[in-house]
């Protein structure tokens, strides 16, 4: 009877314990770019729903796109080429600013192709990615991301440390309009859950009253 009631006790103070450390991903922010201008190519096209064109051009590949492009886009829908028709590659930047605390994992997804061709002033197409001051990595062609190959899917997890703000950029180099297609980028946030007092207290109150049972219980087997 005794060590039926001492392993209760301490299943529901274990059990406590871990709904302290539940965690809940949530998907903040994701753009397949298919809703933009109907789903219809558009070059130097600036409208975007999600981002901001903060520098260069960009153009974005659907339907009446023609060359390899137009292969991508019966597979994977419309998408954008991050260097646009003006001759400056472009950048864009989330017009939604993220806010991030200690303890936040982060997952950044998206789809890159290479592209149709060489940047005519680096040799390779580069884009750089980066999420506030938190993140910043860079993607270039060559060498495991040859020229006219199908998008091919990158994923990363981010620990944040401290509170910060930030948007999500994607930053292409060079312009000689063509460079690196980019779609189906996703954010997600796994925070930690912040019990309710009662459920802390619950779980203190179990532990401890299993460890005062098992000592009562201990001395009254030695007698």
């Amino acid at each position: 009877m005794y060590k039926t009631l001492l392993t209760a006790t301490l299943a529901l103070g274990i059990t406590g314990m871990t709904a302290l450390s539940t965690k809940a991903s949530t998907l903040v922010f994701a753009d397949n770019f298919n809703q933009e201008n109907n789903g219809v190519r558009a070059l130097n096209y600036s409208s975007f729903n999600n981002w901001d064109v903060t520098n260069g051009s960009v153009d974005l590949y659907g339907r009446a796109s023609n060359g390899f492009g137009s292969l991508l886009v019966r597979t994977n829908g419309a998408f954008v080429d991050l260097d646009g028709s003006t001759g400056t590659a472009g950048t864009l930047t989330s017009k939604q600013t993220f806010t991030f605390n200690p303890g936040d994992i982060l997952t950044l997804q998206y789809d890159l192709s290479p592209g149709a061709r060489p940047n005519t002033s680096f040799g390779n197409n580069i884009l750089i990615v980066s999420l506030g001051d938190i993140y910043r990595t860079v993607h270039a062609t060559g060498v495991g991301f040859p020229l006219k190959t199908p998008f091919k899917s990158f994923s990363t997890t981010i620990h944040v440390t401290e509170r910060t703000r930030g948007n999500l950029v994607f930053s292409h180099l060079g312009g000689d309009t063509q460079g690196i297609y980019l779609d189906n980028v996703r954010l997600s946030v796994e925070k930690a859950v912040v019990p309710e007092p009662l459920t802390i207290l619950g779980a203190g109150t179990a532990i401890a009253f299993g460890a005062g049972f098992k000592r009562k219980l201990g001395k009254a087997n030695k007698k």
